[in-house]
């Protein structure tokens, strides 16, 4: 056998192993020790706005859009970042949902735009809650 054969075959025998070892997690919902100290690590040292994203990044750009006065449409949001972001505002929407201390809502409105269509509106709202004593 070649080196250059060796070389190929090592190559596709640490292929299956990285598809194994991803299909067991997706399986079981087991990660390895590996993977949950590069999360980790990934995350200390950010700092994170008042909703919890990571500041100064999209998510958290987006974020402070959809919590202006007048909150944003998904078109608005989109034109800025590229995306609507929707998966973020569900998010938000559970923690507050698990979470009943936490200072954020979403909430969804209608309203006519310039061009006489009906739009929704998203908007992050602050509440007053605190935590129970």
């Amino acid at each position: 056998m070649t080196q250059v054969q060796q070389a190929e075959e090592t190559s596709v025998k640490a292929k299956v192993t990285k598809t194994k070892a991803k299909n067991t997690e997706k399986v079981t919902g087991k990660t390895t020790k590996v993977a949950k100290a590069k999360k980790a690590s990934k995350a200390t040292g950010r700092k994170l706005d008042q909703f919890g994203f990571v500041a100064g990044k999209k998510r958290s750009k987006v974020a402070e859009m959809y919590a202006r006065a007048e909150g944003a449409t998904t078109s608005e949001v989109k034109r800025e970042h590229g995306h609507p972001h929707l998966n973020m505002l569900g998010s938000l929407k559970e923690r507050a949902a698990k979470d009943k201390t936490f200072p954020f809502k979403v909430d969804v409105s209608k309203k006519e735009n310039k061009a006489g269509r009906v739009v929704t509106v998203y908007k992050i709202i602050g509440t007053s809650k605190k935590k129970a004593a």
